[in-house]
């Protein structure tokens, strides 16, 4: 027998059919067997003008913990550290304390905060810190605010916390596009780029494995703009509300939006948030997560808010909206606002209780936190999503495996009542559920029990988690094939064999952290297993360099010829792609492997692999001539690399900025006359704006160096 548990929310839910109701009958067909995905989603929510009763209040708190709630925002104003900032100098004076307070408390409940370093409107920059000015543009000089936002950045690293996730400026598109999203005003969004890129590089500068971001990003106008201008992001974020006005639309024109809104062409401009990061990764080769960073219904706030909210319209529009995340692969959606009051009601026109998921005035959940609470605690990043459908549009469905159970949300999004048969679940069915027969000004959760064969009545709006035991294992996803010429895969995608510790200690390594071994015999592996196409890749490592590092570590390739062992030293030429070689491989999976065969520490970190272009440029006519970088004479330390495409050849030299004594010379015989002198390189947001290239020539005429 299988054991089945539902969970359930609802208007109305009853196991026996009333004899005066006619209801439309639902299939819900689940096949725990076939895979068809990961499931990223995590929950959170934004903690604004709350922030003191958070920390006074370890009910709240709880409740959060409870909830499984994984990401926090606030705005920096909010914990305002900076007493005084002084222009002249670029620095200021700073109490962490209250700051520290609210960060330490976030992790306390195993979450993370996202901190938004900064706030505008459409004339500009709003609640900066005493001491600081605007220019005419209304925003800050860009360096003061790089300057301001990077003490942020080292602040945490100094103290030991890691804080990951920052916006810079919140909703940055009330500055630059007030009236239409699809019509910025081109100056002031240039100006807003000139203060985000000094800002993301110079908090990188302190702490390279921050992920920074802006949460109008994916709008097709701005992603764009961002793309042909050079600007870089580490996340796509987004704000998802579905409307702004009450009363305007029903409740099922709302709940159409949740589906609809983001997850389809509008309001992105043409782009849905899946197309903006595909685009972002046919262009920059990087596959980003996607941040929903604020979201509720409706954001109407002038007058009172929506009273739909703390309703089961609410409950079922955030489920709807949980589920096409799911779908849609977003890593984290996060709810505005944590806390509301009740008392809203008797002070606004709409009677609407605020945004908040819980009563501030008594700490007593509303029904959204009950969608959290219930998805929260059943589902991880890296659950395996798997094959569920529904006979009807009116009720949605999605189900994963978390924890060797099979767990399926399910939604209807109607009024009208639905039975609910199913196909691929048996045994008991374990209901857990809320529903309009208590409340929603004082909700709790009621359960009851049925069997799976029978009919499952609903009475209008619902959301469910059922949970059962899946008829059997499903195989795991397979590796999935590279989709570009660039495979990389951090320490968190590996397989470990021994006790292999997580670290933060040496900068700078790549993502969150890394995985450590002292020296032994060989029997402590890391693993990472790669599915590759036909063809030969280049194989890079990067680890974090010190003192105590091997300086023979073991790297094995296994490949199509066989495997093959390179030796590294891990003392030096770390926070770097050193390559390993090249090496032939056939369509399917293969490994590269780290053991602690060493004479000191080794360090698991990240691998990268780059396809070898074996195209090459036709040769050159008999008035031209092509020098190569493996023709020319280097000075100082030039490592090769493939990383960045559309080299010439079969790769490029690269040296850090300098003092100009490393130096890279092409030498060449020429018949007499007048030559045109070209250069070739490949483009990066890390590339110097400034790169000399001297020409050593006779005649006096001007050295011109077009870009071929």
């Amino acid at each position: 027998m299988k054991l089945v548990k539902i969970w359930i929310l609802s208007l109305l839910l009853v196991s026996i059919i009333p004899v005066n109701t006619v209801s439309a009958a639902v299939t819900i067909t689940i096949d725990s067997d076939e895979v068809i995905g990961t499931n990223n989603l995590a929950s959170g929510f934004m903690l604004d003008t709350d922030i003191d009763r958070w920390l006074g209040s370890s009910t709240l708190r709880n409740m959060a913990e409870e909830a499984d709630f994984k990401l926090i925002r606030f705005k920096s104003f909010r914990v305002e550290p900076c007493t005084r900032w002084y222009t002249s100098s670029r620095t200021g004076n700073f109490d962490w304390r209250d700051v520290d307070r609210l960060v330490e408390s976030i992790f306390a409940i195993g979450a993370e905060p996202i901190i938004v370093l900064g706030d505008v409107g459409s004339n500009g920059m709003v609640a900066l810190p005493t001491g600081m000015t605007k220019t005419s543009t209304g925003l800050p000089n860009p360096t003061q605010w790089a300057a301001y936002s990077a003490e942020w950045v080292k602040h945490f690293k100094q103290v030991g916390l890691p804080v990951k996730y920052y916006e810079i400026v919140n909703e940055p598109q009330h500055y630059f596009a007030p009236g239409s999203w699809a019509n910025p005003d081109y100056s002031k969004l240039s100006s807003y780029k000139a203060l985000y890129d000094a800002t993301y590089t110079k908090m990188h500068q302190e702490n390279n494995a921050i992920i920074a971001s802006q949460d109008f990003i994916m709008h097709k106008t701005i992603l764009n703009y961002w793309l042909d201008n050079g600007g870089v992001v580490d996340s796509l974020n987004f704000h998802k509300y579905d409307e702004y006005r009450y009363p305007y639309l029903t409740d099922a024109e709302v709940l159409e939006k949740a589906e609809e809104k983001f997850f389809g062409k509008y309001p992105l401009g043409g782009n849905s948030i899946t197309e903006a990061q595909q685009t972002w990764y046919n262009e920059e080769r990087d596959w980003l997560p996607i941040i929903c960073s604020e979201s509720n219904m409706n954001s109407k706030h002038t007058g009172g808010t929506d009273p739909r909210i703390q309703t089961m319209v609410g409950a079922t529009w955030l489920a709807l909206t949980a589920r096409m995340e799911m779908l849609a692969g977003v890593s984290y959606h996060v709810h505005y606002a944590y806390t509301s009051s009740k008392s809203y009601a008797t002070e606004s026109d709409t009677g609407g209780y605020g945004f908040g998921l819980i009563n501030k005035d008594n700490n007593e959940a509303w029904y959204p936190y009950y969608v959290n609470y219930m998805i929260g605690r059943n589902q991880e990043p890296g659950d395996q999503l798997v094959e569920s459908r529904s006979s009807s549009s009116n009720v949605r469905v999605v189900s994963w495996i978390n924890g060797g159970k099979l767990i399926t949300l399910l939604i209807s999004k109607t009024s009208n009542p639905v039975t609910v048969q199913f196909n691929g679940l048996q045994g008991q069915l374990d209901i857990q559920y809320i529903d309009d027969t208590i409340s929603y000004v004082h909700p709790s959760m009621q359960s009851k029990v049925m069997n799976a064969g029978g009919s499952l009545y609903l009475d209008g709006y619902t959301v469910a988690i059922i949970e059962s035991d899946p008829g059997s294992t499903p195989p795991p996803p397979p590796p999935p094939p590279p989709t570009s010429d660039t495979i990389t895969m951090d320490n968190d995608e590996a397989v470990f064999d021994g006790n292999w510790p997580t670290s933060q200690m040496e900068d700078v390594y790549w993502g969150d952290d890394y995985n450590y071994h002292s020296s032994g015999t060989g029997s402590n592996t890391a693993t990472w297993t790669f599915s590759v196409e036909q063809g030969d890749w280049e194989v890079y490592a990067w680890w974090s360099s010190a003192a105590s590092r091997a300086t023979d570590t073991p790297y094995t390739i296994n490949h199509a010829g066989g495997s093959s062992t390179v030796r590294v030293n891990q003392e030096t030429d770390g926070s770097e792609w050193n390559s390993l070689g090249e090496y032939s491989f056939n369509t399917g999976s293969y490994s590269v492997e780290i053991s602690d065969d060493a004479n000191d520490v080794v360090v698991a970190d990240a691998i990268r692999l780059v396809k070898v272009d074996t195209t090459q440029p036709p040769p050159p006519s008999s008035d031209t001539i092509t020098i190569d970088n493996n023709d020319a004479t280097f000075d100082g330390s030039w490592p090769s690399s493939r990383v960045v495409k559309e080299y010439y050849g079969t790769n490029y030299n690269y040296n850090s900025g300098g003092s100009g004594s490393d130096t890279a010379t092409w030498t060449f015989s020429v018949d007499s006359g007048t030559w045109e002198v070209y250069a070739w390189w490949t483009s990066g947001n890390n590339r110097a704006t400034n790169a000399p290239y001297t020409i050593n020539y006779l005649a006096l005429l001007p050295p011109s160096c077009p870009s071929w």
